[in-house]
């Protein structure tokens, strides 16, 4: 396994929430993405469908409207 794949599994924050559309467990900065849009628990690829973006676009319309950044560690 590459040491960027162990670094992102490491870094990776896991919640004990799950997403109220898909059911998967959510980690942490898909409940960030929830709290600054209002919603429900939702994962960040269920919140991506829900506004009819990709994951990238949201992301980026979440660092130019609320000034979150995801973690860089992709």
């Amino acid at each position: 396994m590459p040491l960027s794949n162990i670094r992102q599994i490491k870094m990776q924050q896991w919640s004990d929430k799950h997403c109220c559309v898909c059911k998967k467990r959510m980690n942490k900065w898909d409940e960030r993405c929830s709290r600054a849009i209002r919603t429900q628990p939702t994962c960040e690829e269920c919140l991506a469908k829900k506004f009819d973006k990709t994951v990238q676009e949201l992301n980026d319309w979440l660092d130019e409207v609320y000034q979150i950044r995801s973690c860089q560690f992709k």
